[in-house]
Formats: C-alpha cells, sequence, structure tokens
C-alpha cells in the first residue's frame, strides 16, 4: 500500500456514517463470538470485501466458517490458496484484526519476504486503526505506546498487545513485549520467486524458519502459527511444510474442475472455479498461455523439472502428416470429479513420432461418436490401429466401440492390450523417447503437457496412460501396409513409398 492509496483509505474511513451507539453491545457481542468472524467483516470491514450480503468464494467462506476453530485445535496451520484470492487480506489482515479485538494476542508477529512487504501489510493495520472510527469506538481502542510502519502498541478495552512485523532473515530471535514472548505468528509469502530457485536458497531459508521462527513461542505456553502463500517448488517452503506432521495443511485452488474438454479454447463446459464470479474463458486463457505459471499461482502445483520423469519434450506447432498411425485409449466412466478418458493418436514418419492427446470428462457413450470419426479420419490418411485395454469395463467399452462403429460400415482394427506392468513403469518406459525428440508433442495439449510437467507427481495420468499403449502397438510391430497405404498417399508412387519406408 503506497502513500497515495493511504491516503485515499484514510479519506474513506473518515467518510463512513458511524454506527448507532444503542446497538453497540448487542453488536459487539456478536463480532467476538466464537463464529462471529464474517459478521465482524461485515460490520467494521465492508470497505475490503465485494459485496457485504454474501461471500461468493469457497475459499474465503472456509476461512470465515473454520479458521478460528482450527486454530483451537492445530497450533500450527498453513494455507496455500490462489492468486487473487485474498489470502493476506482475509487471514494476515482481518483475522488478525478478529483476534485482537477479541483478546486473544499478546505479541503478534507477522513475517514477509521481505521488509518492505511487512510494512505494506502494516500500512493497512495502522490506517484502520487511526481511522476506522467505528473499530476504535466498539472495542475502546487506544495507542498507548509505540506506533511505527513495523511496529503498533496497543491498548484495546484495557487489554495491552502489540504487533511487529520482519522480513524474512531478518534478527528476530528473543523478540519480546515486556515479558510475553509471541503467542501469535503469521507467515506470509516467505518465499519469493527468486529465492526459490536455488536449492542452496531454499534450504538457508527453511534453517531459519526452524532456527528463528519455530522458536520464538514459549514451549509451554498456546500459541497460534499461521503460514500463508503460494507454492513456488516441489521443494519450496510451503511445500515443506505440507509434508510435515505438525502442520495442518490446506490447499485451495482456483480451478476446483477444468473443463469437460481443457484443450478446446471455444468451451468451458463443465468449468467450476472457487469462485463463480470469475470469468472463466479469461481464467482458461491464461492456463494455456502459461501453464506452468497457472498450476503454481492458482492451482497449488508448481512445476520443477528436476526429479521428474520428463524432464524435456519437443513441442509441435502443427502435426505432419504420417504414414501410419495408432490410437490408444484409457477409458474412464466420465465422472465429472474422476479420470480423464484419454485419447492419445500416435502417428509415425521415418525415425519420429507425432502424439495429440485429448482428455474428457463425458460420459464413453458420447465419446465412442468422436473415435469412430477419428479412426476414420486417421485411416483413410493412412493405416491406423486402435489400442485399448481389457479388462472389466473397458472390454464391455470395446466391444460397444466396434458394435457401433460396424452399424456405420467402419471395421476397426482392435489391439486389445492387457496391462500386467503397473503404470508408473509403463509410463515411464516412454520418457527416454520423449525427452530425445523421438515423440513429439502437439502444443496445444495442454492436459497432456500438465501430465508431462509433473509426473510422477501429477494429479492424474491418464494421457500418459493413452499415449504409452499407442506407442506400444508400435513396439509389438506396428508397421506399414505398403500396398495399403500406397493407395492412401497421394502424389506420391508406390516404389518411392516402399524405398523410403522398407
Amino acid at each position: 500500500m503506497n502513500k497515495q492509496e493511504r491516503e485515499a483509505l484514510s479519506s474513506y474511513l473518515k467518510s463512513l456514517p458511524r454506527l448507532a451507539d444503542k446497538n453497540r453491545d448487542e453488536r459487539v457481542q456478536k463480532a467476538l463470538s466464537d463464529d462471529g468472524f464474517w459478521y465482524f467483516i461485515q460490520t467494521y470491514f465492508p470497505h475490503h470485501i465485494d459485496k457485504a450480503e454474501v461471500e461468493t468464494s469457497a475459499f474465503r467462506r472456509f476461512i470465515h466458517d473454520n479458521l478460528y476453530k482450527l486454530t483451537k485445535k492445530h497450533k500450527k496451520l498453513s494455507f496455500t490458496a490462489y492468486r487473487g484470492g485474498a489470502k493476506t487480506t482475509t487471514i494476515s489482515q482481518l483475522f488478525t484484526f478478529w483476534e485482537l479485538v477479541r483478546k486473544h494476542i499478546r505479541y503478534g508477529v507477522i513475517v514477509t519476504a521481505t521488509y518492505d512487504l511487512a510494512e505494506d501489510i502494516f500500512f493497512l493495520f495502522k490506517t484502520e486503526f487511526e481511522d476506522n472510527e467505528n473499530l476504535i469506538a466498539d472495542f475502546k481502542i487506544e495507542r498507548p505506546g509505540i506506533w511505527r510502519n513495523d511496529e503498533l502498541q496497543l491498548r484495546i478495552d484495557g487489554h495491552d498487545c502489540k504487533i511487529t512485523g520482519f522480513g524474512a532473515g531478518g534478527k528476530i530471535r528473543g523478540t519480546k513485549f515486556l515479558s510475553w514472548r509471541p503467542d501469535y505468528l503469521i507467515i506470509d509469502d516467505l518465499e519469493d520467486d527468486e529465492g526459490v530457485e536455488s536449492k542452496h536458497q531454499r534450504n538457508k531459508l527453511y534453517r531459519w524458519f526452524n532456527r528463528s521462527i519455530m522458536k520464538l513461542p514459549a514451549r509451554k505456553k498456546p500459541y497460534t502459527l499461521i503460514a500463508v502463500g503460494t507454492v513456488l517448488h516441489n521443494d519450496g517452503f510451503m511445500k515443506r511444510l505440507e509434508e510435515r506432521r505438525d502442520f495442518e495443511s490446506r490447499n485451495f485452488p482456483l480451478v476446483l474442475q477444468f473443463p469437460d474438454d481443457p484443450d478446446d479454447p471455444d468451451s468451458i463446459e463443465g468449468l467450476v472455479l472457487d469462485d463463480p464470479e470469475i470469468d472463466g474463458v479469461e481464467i482458461m486463457e491464461e492456463y494455456r498461455d502459461d501453464k506452468d505459471s497457472f498450476m503454481s499461482e492458482y492451482q497449488g502445483v508448481a512445476i520443477a523439472k528436476e526429479g521428474l520423469t520428463f524432464e524435456d519434450y519437443v513441442l509441435v506447432d502443427r502435426l505432419p502428416k504420417c504414414e501410419i498411425y495408432s490410437i490408444g485409449l484409457d477409458p474412464s466412466m466420465g465422472k465429472k470429479k474422476g479420470d480423464y478418458f484419454g485419447i492419445a493418436t500416435l502417428g509415425k514418419k521415418g525415425d519420429k513420432f507425432y502424439a495429440s492427446v485429448k482428455g474428457y470428462r463425458l460420459s464413453p457413450t458420447k465419446l465412442i461418436p468422436r473415435i469412430i470419426a477419428q479412426y476414420k479420419r486417421y485411416d483413410k490418411m493412412a493405416n491406423a490401429t486402435l489400442a485399448v485395454e481389457t479388462v472389466a469395463f473397458q472390454e464391455f467399452f470395446k466391444d460397444v466401440l466396434k458394435r457401433d462403429a460396424k452399424k456405420e460400415g467402419v471395421n476397426i482394427a482392435v489391439k486389445e492390450l492387457r496391462n500386467t506392468a503397473p503404470k508408473d513403469l509403463r509410463i515411464e518406459s516412454i520418457a527416454p523417447l520423449v525427452n530425445d525428440g523421438t515423440i513429439q508433442i502437439d502444443s496445444t495439449n495442454h492436459l497432456l503437457i500438465e501430465e508431462l510437467d509433473s509426473h510422477p507427481n501429477a494429479a492424474h495420468d491418464d494421457l500418459l496412460d493413452a499415449l504409452e499403449m499407442a506407442y506400444r502397438i508400435f513396439r509389438r510391430g506396428n508397421k506399414v501396409d505398403h500396398k495399403k497405404a500406397a493407395k492412401k498417399v497421394k502424389k506420391r508412387g508406390f516404389e518411392k513409398f516402399k524405398k523410403k519406408y522398407t
């Protein structure tokens, strides 16, 4: 918050009408109750929320309804939430205001990545405590001592307390307010984009946190520690907290459910966002423009190449026509929160393979016509073979697919696969071919690229599974039928074609 923003907020606060004194006792009692956080915000901080009547974000509703309950059960909490979700405003600032007026804080410490960021948070505290007359009057707030950009001493209805701001890495050990050690700690976006890239810096920050921050509270007294932030790296600060047994951790992504066809730029059908008032079309455009940043900033999934199965891959903006194709299917039931139905089309040209892999959360009956049309298209251009696992539901699906295709006069060449090896091992078997560019990827396959960028830590791997099955057909000897292919390759003589691929 810069000087101009602070002055604007100050002017706005001074212009607000005063709440009626006759309703004060009832109002204060309701705001101070254990389930009064949302009422407290509505009453004293309506200028920090979009709509005073209703909260549209599932994340913020959860915080309003459950954060205090969680602090009673767990000393240490960590929350990752999407950029723009107002996690700093809701948790680091508004919840801190509420706990202060409830006299639950004697000495609060707020730590951010830099001292300047801590000052930004404190500018809001200072302005509200100076100019929010309704807050000041209802909770009898006084300023008896220190009043700086990073340190505020308060007396709230006779209760003396203080909050102090620090930047990461600063001298913080041993800090006290009178005889009280910190009993309330907020860790807000402790890590930055630059520092997270270096393992040395990640380790240094985490050691400082353990040696300095974790040693601040008194051992035998109750305290609350809340960390909020964004997942910037699979080995970053927030991920390390998530893996600790002494922390209760929650992640709140923006996209609760991706569209039925995430790669279709013309449709967001099936998309569910944390806040329905956010523009879904714009969000999916951001996803396609910069998937790595999107997954980190919006979904709480950091993309870091080291230690991943697919360390590199080649993207192709336009797939070439190939002389032979295989289509791998990884069927699913099409449930909105279940697996994706993976459809992988893999073409071979020379010594290279070209993959176009899509994932859908649609019912198999809706996808069968699409699969038949896709098979007809590629079989018309060259040879096409379809591969599908044949166990339980998948075998039934295969039979229905062949039956429906036959009704359309299409005889689908189906290779039935029995997956005896574990899925991870099968997917890892194609990693060398993807990493060295033997298998190249359609650049519009955003869902597949997401799996490539996060396997084996991915939330799903259905498209990679389908791709492996499509490649397995080639590995088992799927070869060009030269006579059949020659009839389908326009403007190309059979002998020339045969010479090239024999």
